[in-house]
């Protein structure tokens, strides 16, 4: 009998995420990442206990529209809705079920943020089948909660390694806490250097970027800063979508345990937001520009270490500080204000677990 897994499935992880597969190969590489739930239907329900025999999994049977344990308890319902009117009513019909699992929903005829809308206030956990990482993570990130989780249907092995991608990758989920391998650290200010002008990276975002939230920027993926969106001069007004992230050469956090140079961005592209709390999501790159600007050299001191970014010379370029030391409207500080001796945040890679170009 297989011992269940040492990991952890849950930690930096808050959702479910279950697995309907005929292949042997992908429940191997699921029970890798930590998913250990798997739907057999009644043609394929022989499997499971071979399955089980190989890896420690749970399994569930679905049969007449119910997800059932192995001993035969009710886990979850099958749902499936073909118009808003349906839509109007499952909820209610549905909500003495600890589970629903919307299956096979039209996006042209119901948008999967009106699904997640629908179920908001219950107390029945919603999920919905997807059969790729792509679609799963939609419905992940819908209306920024998302479903509590997904049953992907798939044989590809890829598929699971594009939504969840082994130890070190970062996840595209909403307010969840850093995932291994993203560190944030207090970091003291050693020095604030004019270096000239340089090539500049705007960003504009297709997302809003909440008050605290920001970009991971850096000359180097080892330590990367937190640079806020956009804010004028003496907080009157803010472009929430904007970054003016930092020069061409510069590095930036994007899903899944990625960088890429800021340069490279381009509109379609997802990037990492993070606050304070660590707390992070992807976002959608809406267009980018690059123009010619006066530069610092930012360098801090963090774990023994320096580390440095080139930021532009302007006050509407701010860096994140601790949240202990936020206030509202204060979270970070414009690099025109900066003083040896300040403190900002840090992102500093764990270094058994690195990103990845």
């Amino acid at each position: 009998m297989p011992s269940p897994p040492n990991h952890n499935p849950s930690q930096g992880w808050q959702k479910s995420v279950w697995i309907w597969t005929r292949s042997k190969e992908v429940m191997r590489t699921a029970v890798e990442v930590g998913w250990t739930t798997f739907v057999f239907t009644p043609d394929v329900q022989h499997v499971a206990p071979q399955w089980a025999s190989i890896e420690w999994i749970k399994p569930l049977f679905l049969e007449g529209g119910q997800f059932l344990s192995e001993d035969g308890k009710q886990v979850a319902l099958l749902g499936q809705v073909y118009s808003g009117e349906q839509l109007d009513y499952l909820p209610a019909m549905m909500g003495g079920a600890e589970t629903v699992v919307i299956n096979d929903l039209d996006w042209q005829v119901i948008p999967p943020e009106d699904v997640v809308a629908a179920f908001q206030g219950r107390r029945t956990n919603l999920f919905a089948t997807a059969n790729t990482a792509a679609d799963a993570q939609v419905y992940l990130e819908a209306l920024e909660v998302g479903t509590d989780g997904v049953v992907l249907h798939t044989d590809s092995c890829s598929e699971i390694t594009a939504l969840r991608s082994p130890s070190c990758s970062v996840q595209n989920l909403s307010a969840t806490p850093a995932p291994q391998g993203l560190r944030l650290v207090n970091a003291t200010v050693k020095s604030v250097t004019s270096v000239g002008e340089g090539d500049r990276v705007s960003v504009d975002l297709c997302n809003l970027l909440n008050p605290g939230e920001a970009l991971l920027v850096g000359s180097f993926s080892k330590g990367m800063f937190l640079v806020h969106s956009e804010v004028q001069f003496n907080n009157t007004s803010r472009r929430s979508f904007r970054v003016n992230a930092g020069p061409v050469h510069a590095y930036t956090g994007m899903a899944r345990g990625h960088i890429t140079y800021l340069s490279e961005l381009e509109s379609g592209g997802q990037v990492l937001a993070v606050d304070a709390n660590g707390n992070f999501r992807t976002v959608l790159v809406g267009r980018v520009s690059i123009e010619s600007k006066p530069l610092v050299l930012v360098v801090v001191e963090a774990d023994g270490e320096q580390f440095s970014v080139m930021l532009q010379d302007a006050d509407s370029v701010r860096l994140v500080v601790p949240a202990e030391m936020q206030r509202p409207g204060s979270e970070a500080v414009a690099v025109t204000k900066l003083q040896p001796g300040d403190t900002v945040l840090l992102s500093i890679e764990d270094s058994d677990c690195s990103y990845e170009q």
